[in-house]
């Protein structure tokens, strides 16, 4: 890539960082304020399966509207500004019903950024999208930021609703930098029904979004209830803070060698070794004694969600079908965040409910090492033939 090329994704590289870093600022602490607000992990399950339910379809519906009428960044910036505005009316709201409505909001208008943020960078990298990692790495760095600032200042400041002021901030300076993003190129569309029936009678598709509901079952029970469960055992915001952020630190040298990763592993065995990652994430957090374990466990997550984000990323740009490739994006965004959002958001709700969060973590940490077996008989289905996934012209 030349100078001017580099120069062209810098746009790209400061969204990332800006969009990370919000949500970076609420994820670790919203379950927090749930709690303080009286309402009990069953409720908060309820609470955390309402986004999902909503990303489901928002984040394939919006990703089909940018394709389809060739809006991809105008859409980009209404996705932030609407974000920005409905996470500062969930700031307010107390009842359940409005925590509901304002959450459900917040969904709709967050949920595709992601995948319309992953077109953008790899439409700007053009003939290269191994290096998408390397520009998906700022989101990393940004996440880092989130997480360690707001930590640090809802202590220091003692202002517990200060992460959704902070969330609105870096959304709205998002949509402002996406203003200098270059133009995805329109491509040809095929009826909207080929591009369903492609990826409904694909059993490669099948079966990868089958492994992505399991692992992101669990991985939605961790997010969800992982900071209630250092908190029971004596941590507080800071410790939540810093665990988050270290965490996402581990992912910035990954990232930075996903292309490598991806030449040399191959998306079926980073899948293999994301999914056993996983099962030993979730062990070891059924296991630790203290809330200071987070800490060694929570370097973990730098591989592990690496390994399930770029593979994810990788695996649809290659089998989108033609002239779908935001799409496709949006189907794995749905999937992930969206059906195993459902899943892992009301099943975690009721485990933590009714044998409390180190069993809950143990129990995932078993289901997903019987995946790994089966991924390890059945996952080889997957083709990885890179001629034949990069086709007509991508």
């Amino acid at each position: 890539m030349t100078r001017r090329d580099h120069a062209s994704l810098w746009p790209i590289r400061l969204a990332y960082l800006l969009f990370f870093a919000a949500i970076g600022a609420i994820v670790p602490f919203l379950n927090l304020h749930f709690q303080r607000l009286g309402y009990a992990g069953i409720h908060i399950g309820l609470f955390n399966a309402l986004p999902p339910t909503v990303t489901l379809f928002s984040a394939t519906l919006w990703a089909l509207l940018a394709d389809r009428f060739h809006l991809h960044n105008v859409l980009l910036r209404v996705l932030f500004l609407g974000a920005a505005c409905s996470v500062l009316g969930l700031s307010w709201a107390t009842t359940f019903f409005l925590i509901a409505l304002f959450y459900v909001l917040f969904a709709f208008f967050q949920s595709p950024i992601a995948p319309l943020l992953d077109t953008a960078a790899l439409e700007a990298l053009g003939a290269h999208p191994e290096r998408y990692g390397q520009l998906r790495v700022w989101g990393s760095m940004g996440f880092i930021a989130g997480t360690w600032l707001l930590g640090t200042l809802i202590r220091a400041l003692a202002m517990p609703r200060l992460f959704f002021y902070a969330y609105a901030l870096f959304a709205v300076l998002a949509a402002y930098v996406s203003t200098f993003f270059p133009r995805v190129r329109p491509r040809p569309q095929p009826p909207l029904w080929h591009g369903i029936r492609h990826v409904a009678g694909d059993p490669r598709w099948l079966v990868f979004l089958a492994m992505l509901v399991a692992v992101g079952t669990a991985n939605t029970g961790m997010y969800a209830f992982l900071p209630l469960h250092v908190a029971a055992l004596g941590g507080d915001e800071r410790l939540i803070g810093f665990a988050w952020g270290l965490g996402a630190s581990t992912e910035i040298p990954t990232m930075w060698l996903s292309q490598h990763l991806l030449r040399r592993l191959g998306v079926q065995f980073m899948i293999l070794l994301m999914i056993g990652l996983y099962a030993i994430r979730m062990i070891l957090y059924g296991l630790m004694p203290t809330a200071w374990w987070v800490i060694p466990i929570n370097v973990l997550h730098g591989v592990s969600f690496t390994l399930l984000w770029v593979s994810s990323v990788t695996f649809a740009d290659r089998h989108a079908p033609p002239g779908m490739r935001a799409t496709a994006q949006g189907v794995i965004n749905g999937t992930l965040f969206g059906l195993a959002g459902i899943t892992g958001s009301l099943l975690s709700g009721a485990l933590y409910q009714s044998i409390g969060a180190a069993r809950m973590f143990l129990l995932y940490g078993g289901a997903l090492s019987l995946l790994w077996v089966v991924w390890l008989v059945w996952g080889k289905h997957i083709n990885e033939d890179v001629q034949e996934e990069q086709g007509n012209g991508r």
